[in-house]
């Protein structure tokens, strides 16, 4: 949500809203909203029992429904259903593209809500005495802690720190696709805040508002079964209510950000991921998927960069030196080099890099630190992809299970039919057949899950038993036929802003026991969506969680059953250092480069 890109944005005035939507409207729509979720959604049983949530439990939500007076209503009654999930790949989104922006951010260090990011073109300093650090104490009168509790109603994250984060960044930023009534702000805000001595500051800062507020979706009459006459309105609805000004819309241009799929082989890719993926989480904190790290001022004097200045870099990379060692950094900033759009040549030339530099640091350094903080996820097959290189021996993967639908099987039969005409290789067609039957086994059962399948599908045929998946990652070999992964001691960075992909990644290394996780607790997004339109008359959207990521064993916690997912639990660090202090934000991270560089020498001194 760091909105801070310089833009021009056109300022819009805020109408009065009127109940567009019928009550019967809004119940279809949101009947839908809950069919979409018992169809599809992989974690109902989880959330269920392990926080309470029944989805199909809709009783409640109907009487609130009931209780609406205006459409917004119904949009913050089907946002607060999604966000009781407690899964942050599941948003409710309304159609709007209003967003209202205060040009600086604030984040959660040592608890207390402190500007970390300001925009010096719409906040100049001369203007404007707000500096890096300074403490939140409210807007419009409004506390941190309030902006919080509003927020959490309509988007929650896996953990309940990261929802927090969340919703204090709410208070100086407005996107009304989340919040149905964030156009309702005036043209400024009363900004109050703390300097570092402590002195109050009372700031009048203007609202930059961009895209078109709403108020009420297009009124359309309800269906009727007589046999002739018109639409009937409902009990003590006046015709006045059901009319609107018509006012000019500018129609989105189609766009299709799907690469041409040029021969049965991308086909085959695409089709395995277009369900089986880890999506970008939406939401952001400062730095989330920026190559350079949050510590980059924090690294010592003896830091030499190698990768991260060119536009061609997918990764940040460099050496330093502690006493007589040399230590390797290496940062993944997201799990999407494509964009998430699925070009497998832009992904497989972002692992070629990736070997390449993974080669030169085992060549020329003694440890390696994997950095995934600030990671908000992608392509989870990639991050494995990653993974396998920073090994030399063999591991095991505990891959994922799928909630099914019938246009998967759909999909692949449609490969079958057509793959060995059309270059596919045995192995290809053994691997669709085998994620083809048991996807078929799931589906016939109710709200059937997979078991687990492999999640980096190019391994996960055994030639010698093509109807046997694999879960075993073979180590990398160069030409030669030697291990190119790195075979050294390694600590892999993640904190609570590491999402998605990010925590499949940090788990499988955890799982694998290739060395210690460093930092946080990640935000407990285990699993993997899909964007889906729902709702014909309030014409919003949602994402659904349709695949539960699997880790080796049952993880215990204090706060849920123990369980083999990353949901909600998230990847538990075996060094815990808290990046979130108000020292690291005014030094650059060194308290927490210097705490990985000295967990990294711990891993060479001698046993």
């Amino acid at each position: 949500m760091r909105l801070l890109a310089a833009a021009t944005f056109i300022l819009f005035s805020i109408i009065p809203s009127f109940a567009q939507m019928t009550l019967s409207q809004k119940q279809d729509d949101f009947r839908q909203l809950v069919a979409l979720y018992d169809k599809d959604y992989a974690f109902y049983e989880w959330k269920r029992d392990a926080i309470g949530f029944d989805l199909l439990n809709i009783k409640p939500w109907l009487d609130r429904l009931a209780a609406t007076t205006d459409d917004l209503g119904y949009y913050e009654v089907a946002a607060q259903y999604v966000a009781s999930l407690k899964d942050g790949h599941d948003t409710y989104l309304n159609p709007s593209d209003f967003v209202a922006d205060l040009r600086f951010r604030v984040d959660l260090y040592d608890g207390k809500a402190l500007v970390d990011a300001i925009d010096r073109t719409a906040l100049p300093a001369r203007g404007f005495n707000i500096q890096m650090g300074d403490e939140l104490v409210s807007v419009d009168g409004k506390t941190p802690e309030d902006y919080i509790q509003d927020f959490a109603k309509y988007y929650q994250d896996g953990s309940a720190r990261s929802t927090r984060r969340d919703g204090v960044d709410f208070s100086s930023i407005r996107p009304q696709s989340i919040n149905p009534r964030a156009a309702i702000v005036g043209d400024t805000a009363a900004v109050v805040l703390r300097g570092a001595d402590g002195v109050l500051k009372n700031l009048t800062i203007k609202w930059v508002k961009s895209g078109t507020p709403f108020t009420s979706i297009g009124p359309v009459p309800n269906p009727y079964s007589r046999a002739a006459g018109r639409a009937v309105l409902e009990k003590g609805e006046a015709e006045a209510t059901r009319r609107v000004k018509p006012h000019p819309v500018e129609p989105d241009p189609a766009v299709d950000s799907e690469p041409v799929i040029s021969s049965a082989v991308q086909k085959f890719y695409r089709t395995l991921t277009k369900r089986f993926q880890l999506m970008l989480k939406p939401e952001a904190y400062y730095g989330i998927g920026a190559i350079t790290p949050i510590y980059r001022r924090g690294l010592p004097a003896t830091f030499k960069q190698r990768l991260g200045t060119r536009s061609s870099d997918f990764f940040f990379s460099g050496t330093y030196t502690s006493g007589s060692s040399t230590i390797g950094l290496i940062r993944i900033a997201d799990f999407c080099p494509d964009g998430c759009v699925g070009d497998f040549t832009t992904i497989d030339s972002a692992v070629a890099q990736f070997q390449r530099e993974i080669v030169y640091l085992k060549q020329n350094t003694d440890a390696l630190v994997v950095d995934v903080t600030r990671n908000p996820g992608g392509f989870g097959f990639y991050g494995l992809q990653l993974l396998d290189r920073l090994s030399d021996k063999p591991y095991t993967h505990a891959g994922m299970n799928v909630r099914p639908q019938y246009l998967d099987i759909v999909s692949i039969n449609q490969l079958l039919d057509s793959g060995a005409q059309s270059g596919l290789e045995q192995w290809q067609l053994n691997l669709l057949t085998a994620y083809r039957d048991e996807i078929r086994r799931a589906y016939q059962e109710n709200r059937g899950m997979t078991g687990p399948l492999p999640i980096d599908y190019g391994l996960s045929v055994d030639p010698s038993d093509p109807s046997f998946l694999s879960f075993t990652h073979p180590a990398v070999l160069d030409s030669a036929g030697k291990p190119v992964g790195y075979n050294k001691p390694i600590l892999c960075l993640a904190d609570d802003a590491s999402f998605s992909a990010a925590e499949l990644f940090a788990a499988a290394f955890q799982d694998m026991n290739r060395g210690p996780v460093f930092g946080y607790v990640t935000g407990g997004l285990g699993g993997g969506r899909m964007d889906i339109a729902t709702g014909i008359y309030s014409e919003a959207s949602t994402s659904v969680t349709v695949q539960r990521l699997l880790r080796s064993k049952p993880i215990a916690n204090p706060d849920y059953p123990a369980a083999p997912y990353i949901e909600n639990i998230g990847v538990r660090p075996d060094i815990a250092l808290d990046y979130m202090t108000a020292d690291n934000l005014s030094t650059g991270g060194k308290a927490f480069v210097d705490g990985f560089t000295q967990a990294v020498l711990a891993l060479l001194a001698p046993k």
